[in-house]
């Protein structure tokens, strides 16, 4: 029976913890070897269920680029020098490699139709879990004086629900996931779909959202939302000859709005309390130089250049860039997709993350996707893209759940669905 207006479907609850465990990374189990993750978990459930049920799939050019990239790099741990850090990085990609095509099972037995009711529910209540994580956060801290759960070395990283205290001060935003950037990454995906697919978008909804993206005090997450802002503007604007409706400059106007009162308000706490101000204002300042030379990002990128002519072709092998880079800083990372892949899998493996890359934008300009689909998937598809040329995230779950939505969406578009020929309608 068809979806009656304004009654969605009946939304399958397996479904919807597996697409929401891999927002939820602080609830995870420490072991010995690796943080378990909630994802992980379900993933492994969901494998239990593919082999008591049939399931099908339809593989995209997406599925297979990015098949081949990780298994290249998977390949390059014969040679590299430091071997027990390069297996170990194996083993993650091929996990990362099962989570995407279980999510690609799953997400293949609905229609488009039921998939998108599930995917907004997921936006949904990733925003709200988050602004509660964060809330309760600053409560128990400032209110009912609970204890900062210290990370690092260093001592200079602290945290409690969803709050990320930098410095063991500044209460940075990062909702269900283990950092600020991570919840960009993930806010990135799902704010373009929230948005889409929500019948009325409320103000105040709105603007909840943009505050939470602000309080994250990442620089890449700002600029990912800010360049997205600009293109949705501009897509309305050629949509609509050039007649710009008011509702569609809001977002614009509301989003630096947002970031100068946050700006104004931090500068109040400076300058009325003395003792926030030391405190403050040394995070601040240190954010604030880290942020002139791209958090040292430039220096950075600049030495793994030179170490990525030493072998250009070949690379140094799977996750070694920790190693190699020892000497300059004390990272884990080139902090850019494309000098990691360059430095640990040469040219050959650069091909194939280009190659990935191609696919995607070649879903997105092909046939298979409707209007509202393409628009928000490249929005999206532009915040990771920033995210990718700041940090590392080709080994990262959040590239995963994008890449296995996106290819995902491309083939249903294309499957015919007893639901697909009825409106899209979703409650808010």
């Amino acid at each position: 029976m068809p979806i009656p207006n304004n009654q969605p479907a009946k939304l399958n609850v397996f479904l919807l913890l597996l697409l929401m465990a891999f927002p939820l990374q602080q609830f995870s189990i420490q072991t010995p070897i690796t943080p378990l993750r909630p994802y992980m978990i379900m993933v492994i459930l969901a494998g239990v269920i593919c082999l008591m049920k049939r399931f099908s799939i339809k593989f995209t050019i997406i599925d297979l680029t990015l098949f081949a990239l990780y298994c290249f790099m998977m390949v390059t741990f014969s040679y590299a020098e430091i071997i027990p850090l390069s297996v170990q990085m194996f083993f993650g990609l091929l996990l990362l490699l099962y989570s995407f095509f279980i999510l690609r099972l799953f997400i293949y037995r609905c229609s488009l139709t039921v998939f998108l009711q599930h995917l907004y529910f997921v936006a949904r209540w990733f925003f709200i879990l988050s602004f509660i994580l964060y809330f309760a956060g600053l409560v128990a801290h400032y209110i009912l004086g609970v204890e900062l759960v210290v990370e690092g070395e260093t001592h200079n990283r602290a945290v409690l629900l969803g709050v990320y205290f930098e410095g063991g001060v500044i209460p940075r935003l990062r909702g269900g996931c283990d950092s600020p950037n991570n919840f960009g990454m993930y806010a990135v995906v799902l704010f373009p779909v929230w948005l889409t697919y929500n019948t009325q978008v409320k103000l105040w909804k709105f603007s909840v959202i943009i505050v939470m993206i602000a309080l994250t005090l990442s620089v890449t997450t700002l600029l990912a939302f800010f360049c997205m802002t600009l293109i949705f503007i501009c897509i309305k604007f050629f949509q609509f000859n050039g007649k710009l409706k008011t509702k569609y400059a809001m977002p614009f106007g509301i989003f630096i709005l947002v970031v100068l009162l946050l700006a104004f308000y931090l500068s109040s706490m400076l300058l009325n309390d003395p003792d926030v101000y030391l405190n403050l204002s040394k995070g601040l300042e240190d954010r604030l130089s880290r942020a002139n030379s791209g958090s040292g990002r430039f220096e950075l990128w600049q030495y793994s250049l030179s170490l990525i002519s030493e072998k250009p072709f070949w690379g140094y092998g799977l996750n070694q860039a920790r190693v190699l880079l020892a000497p300059f800083r004390d990272v884990v990372s080139t902090h850019n997709n494309f000098l990691e892949v360059t430095l640990e899998g040469g040219a050959f493996g650069l091909l194939l993350y280009i190659l990935l890359i191609a696919a995607l934008i070649f879903s997105l300009l092909s046939n298979a996707l409707d209007y509202k689909e393409k628009q928000w998937i490249t929005l999206s598809a532009v915040g990771m893209f920033i995210f990718s040329n700041a940090n590392v995230t080709m080994y990262s779950d959040s590239l995963i759940f994008f890449l296995a939505i996106t290819s995902s969406i491309t083939v249903l578009q294309k499957t015919p669905s007893y639901f697909n020929s009825k409106p899209l309608t979703l409650n808010h």
